[in-house]
């Protein structure tokens, strides 16, 4: 029984905490609004104060302990001393009937047309896709295709450029 307890007491110390469900944030900024959901000192300060950037979209962003007394600190704000916070990105796959809608919107050109080749197999931004007419390339001869990049904004700001270069 003893040596059962000693291996048992060895795989807990060794073994991951149970990583809490992420936080998911909108812009390109952690607000004090998003750590409060988890951690209520921070509902003490503006909500719309901007802590830290946010992650890339699909990449997760963990806040230790350390770092949170830091943040405690600067802020001026009670907290749980072994809390522990993580926060994404919130993201989507591309729809390919999405990015067509876009492109269209963008060249309302009655015989247009357009094949998407190829999109990202990477999570972008959630937000309203937008092609600009300035970032078409205009074509080498009249036989070859033009290529153009979007850019999936969101409310607050842009959230992330995407283009053919880049798998899109």
């Amino acid at each position: 029984m003893t040596r059962l307890s000693i291996v048992l007491l060895w795989f807990a110390c060794f073994t991951p905490a149970q990583t809490p469900r992420c936080v998911e944030v909108e812009g390109d900024r952690i607000l004090a609004r998003d750590f409060a959901v988890s951690l209520p000192g921070f509902g003490g300060l503006s909500p719309e104060t901007a802590i830290a950037p946010a992650p890339q979209p699909g990449v997760h962003r963990f806040f230790r302990p350390f770092e949170l007394a830091a943040l405690a600190h600067r802020y001026s704000i009670e907290i749980d001393p072994d809390a522990g916070v993580c926060f994404e990105r919130q993201a989507e796959m591309l729809d390919r009937n999405r990015v067509l809608e876009a492109m269209r919107l963008a060249l309302p050109l009655p015989d247009l047309r357009i094949e998407i080749v190829e999109t990202s197999l990477y999570p972008v931004p959630r937000g309203r896709l937008e092609f600009r007419r300035e970032s078409l390339a205009t074509p080498a001869s009249p036989r070859r295709t033009s290529r153009s990049s979007g850019a999936a904004t969101s409310s607050t700001a842009t959230a992330g450029v995407l283009g053919f270069g880049r798998g899109f």
